[in-house]
């Protein structure tokens, strides 16, 4: 649906293409052209690729949770928050789930919550996300982190660590417990919901976008599974966070079930 589009007098604009090389392809380098047509206008435009002697697993070793807001997506493409209907929701998502998949990145908070106890549903929905039996151009990709959905209760967090761990899933389920604070959140209440959850399902990991300086002095930490601080705040230019702060973060991550994500945010 890109293409065909129109580019006014003076004015460029960029295409991105996706290339795949396809497993078992063998190595060296490839010569093809793009051709590029309009209106009396005809461009052959060369593309070199070069072929390495290597594999890249369709997985990637290193966890992502990208954000995906489904109401959004829905009214972008049909002008409706539902898009009306639940599985045309379903449907939806899957193709954008599919998509970040096949560039080994993972949308983590697509595994909408069975309000209605539904598990049946959920497994036949996400479990191929999980299982890695999608149908992808990227052989057994999988989701790499799975952020808990439902409702604030004891109840919701419990079924969800039970089904997850059942299905030996648990290891990639979270709780985005709070974000930022004292911004997206109060300190208090960050260390209230983060109490919740493991009063309620302790095997299931909270999430915190922090630095351990801060969890530290506002009593979280013992509390937190994973400590997601900024990028400027792990290696950054202004004070207190000069250079290197990594270290700071050693005794943490030494704690079995402990790990440090980085994200980037709008600062």
């Amino acid at each position: 649906n890109a293409f065909p589009f129109s580019v006014p007098k003076g004015e460029s604009r960029a295409i991105w293409v996706d290339v795949l090389v396809p497993l078992g392809t063998k190595p060296g380098t490839y010569q093809g052209n793009v051709l590029v047509q309009g209106n009396g206008f005809e461009q052959h435009v060369p593309v070199q690729l070069t072929v390495l002697p290597t594999e890249l697993p369709s997985t990637s070793s290193i966890a992502s949770a990208f954000l995906f807001h489904r109401e959004m997506a829905c009214i972008a493409h049909t002008g409706m928050r539902t898009c009306g209907s639940e599985e045309a929701q379903h449907e939806l998502v899957a193709k954008y789930q599919k998509l970040a998949l096949e560039h080994r990145i993972t949308l983590s908070n697509t595994l909408s919550y069975p309000a209605n106890g539904d598990w049946n549903t959920f497994d036949a929905r996400y479990g191929p996300w999980l299982e890695g039996t999608a149908p992808s151009r990227l052989p057994g990709a999988k989701i790499t982190s799975a952020q808990f959905t439902g409702g604030r209760d004891a109840g919701s967090f419990a079924a969800f660590q039970d089904h997850m761990k059942q299905r030996g899933w648990l290891d990639r389920a979270y709780d985005y417990t709070g974000d930022e604070p004292p911004y997206g959140i109060s300190f208090e209440e960050a260390r209230s919901r983060a109490q919740a959850v493991k009063a309620a399902a302790p095997e299931l990991r909270t999430l915190l976008t922090t630095t351990i300086t801060v969890a530290d002095t506002h009593g979280m930490t013992p509390y937190l599974d994973l400590l997601v601080p900024i990028i400027q705040h792990m290696d950054g230019y202004e004070a207190p966070f000069i250079g290197n702060q990594r270290s700071l973060y050693d005794q943490f991550v030494s704690r079995p079930g402990k790990s440090l994500w980085l994200y980037q945010c709008c600062m």
